[in-house]
């Protein structure tokens, strides 16, 4: 029975998830929001994008000398459509029968008990908040701006409704129309990926929606709504290299392992093994280390001559 020394290159590139974050570097020059994404796609992959709040942890932690002010995310308005009031595109929809029969600027969102309306922000209805436990109806007739400040006013917000079990909830409540924190409004994306933003962190107020590019307050994370023209330093996006990993096995076997075919079916067995593990990206390579014979074995070898 013969023993192998197996060599096994593991290689890889890893993935931000939410449990592996991206890698964040803080550039301390200040630069307009499409200098500093155009400097990050140069050098980095872009501006940082923080699409988990493991991800804004990291981002916060991440070296930026005693700097604690505004700096760049690649957060900006990418569109408009219906958003509820942090931003986010709904992904579930109660449409009363026959709506909507307008969308677009200038339209916002009401409920009654049997669905949604689109009605023009300026007319007076009332209007429902959310304390964090209970939906709250008020029946004082106001615009929807107003309406959303009373609610902030009430340390509440207007109501969103995210699903069927929220709608039943509030349906109970309402017997004709009422304002809903849901309006027709600028959609927020990621520069990179430009996908929707999903997880917010804004600070209390924001967004206003006043300006197009989104900054974060380094002392504490939350994000606010920035001139794009303003000149902040920036937190630029990357991900972690490939990494090679040398793995070294003994295998005692009578299976020929110069065989390619037996090769072959050892890295398949290998790869399946790794992969029960959670380890998926990467590439094995089988290397054959060279044989070394001893200097005494070559004298030996030269006195036989």
């Amino acid at each position: 029975m013969d023993v192998f020394l197996v060599l096994l290159l593991l290689s890889g590139f890893c993935v931000p998830t939410a449990s592996f974050p991206n890698i964040y570097y803080f550039v301390n020059e200040n630069m307009t929001w499409a200098e500093a994404n155009g400097y990050c796609i140069k050098e980095y992959l872009g501006l940082a994008q923080i699409t988990y709040p493991e991800n804004n942890t990291a981002l916060v932690n991440a070296p930026a000398g005693e700097y604690t002010g505004k700096a760049w995310i690649g957060l900006h308005i990418g569109g408009i459509g219906w958003a509820w009031l942090d931003g986010r595109p709904p992904t579930y929809y109660r449409w009363s029968p026959g709506q909507p029969l307008y969308t677009g600027p200038g339209y916002c969102m009401s409920t009654d008990y049997k669905g949604w309306y689109s009605v023009r922000c300026t007319e007076t209805l009332g209007f429902i908040c959310f304390d964090g436990s209970n939906y709250i109806t008020y029946r004082t007739y106001v615009t929807w701006n107003d309406a959303k400040t009373s609610c902030e006013n009430k340390n509440s917000a207007l109501a969103q409704i995210l699903d069927v079990e929220t709608f039943d909830k509030v349906s109970i409540v309402v017997d004709k129309k009422m304002w809903i924190g849901l309006s027709f409004s600028p959609v927020w994306v990621w520069s990179e990926t430009k996908q929707i933003s999903t997880f917010m962190n804004w600070k209390t107020g924001q967004p206003n929606n006043e300006f197009n590019c989104s900054a974060i307050l380094v002392e504490d994370g939350t994000w606010t709504t920035e001139p794009c023209i303003q000149q902040y330093p920036f937190f630029c996006s990357a991900v972690y290299k490939s990494k090679k990993t040398v793995v070294s096995m003994n295998i005692q076997t009578d299976v020929n392992l110069e065989n390619p075919d037996t090769q072959a079916a050892v890295m398949q067995q290998l790869q399946a093994t790794l992969a029960k593990q959670g380890v998926t990206d990467f590439k094995l390579t089988w290397t054959k280390q060279p044989v070394q014979i001893s200097r005494k074995k070559i004298d030996d070898a030269c006195l036989n001559v």
